[in-house]
């Protein structure tokens, strides 16, 4: 990561350069909003001057405005799922394809498991071969930058849902 310094120092911009790409996650820390636009204006030209593009990513909805205001452009990439667990059912029509899914899934022996914290040792072990597999299979580091990274002290503190093969071998 790399830090961008308002010239005022009151405010500053995390990003990582790829490429021609200044990639900065989620919005300037300022003081205020016009801080944070000033700050957003500068940067622009900081990268203009260096000979890069910047991108602006997982910025929140609430900023939206400041970016626009700014000049830039957006553009919607994803969103966060979010489930009320205790409201949540799988009947009705509209969750029919849902239900054959789980049903195909179950007859090819596999099952989802929710393990509570604190884990094991030795489930942590079989988590991280997971990821490094997918990493590799992805040809591909973590995102830390964006995505955090594999840390077993955090990660052994957190319920997780592994999927397993009907030898008991984790799979996802």
């Amino acid at each position: 990561k790399q830090i961008y310094l308002s010239p005022e120092n009151n405010s500053y911009i995390s990003y990582k350069i790829r490429k021609n790409f200044a990639v900065v996650l989620e919005d300037p820390v300022s003081p205020g909003r016009d801080e944070m636009k000033r700050t957003i204006l500068e940067f622009g030209k900081f990268c203009y001057e260096n000979g890069l593009k910047e991108i602006y990513y997982r910025v929140p909805v609430e900023s939206l405005d400041i970016y626009s205001e700014t000049g830039k452009k957006n553009f919607f990439i994803g969103q966060e799922g979010v489930v009320d667990l205790s409201k949540f059912t799988l009947e009705g029509g509209e969750k029919k394809s849902i239900r054959n899914a789980l049903h195909k899934i179950s007859e090819q022996g596999y099952k989802a498991h929710i393990n509570n914290p604190p884990l094991k040792d030795g489930l942590l072990q079989k988590l991280k071969s997971v990821s490094d597999d997918w990493l590799k299979s992805m040809k591909r580091e973590e995102l830390v930058f964006s995505q955090g990274i594999f840390l077993e002290s955090e990660i052994k503190q957190q319920p997780v849902i592994t999927v397993e093969n009907a030898e008991e071998k984790i799979i996802a």
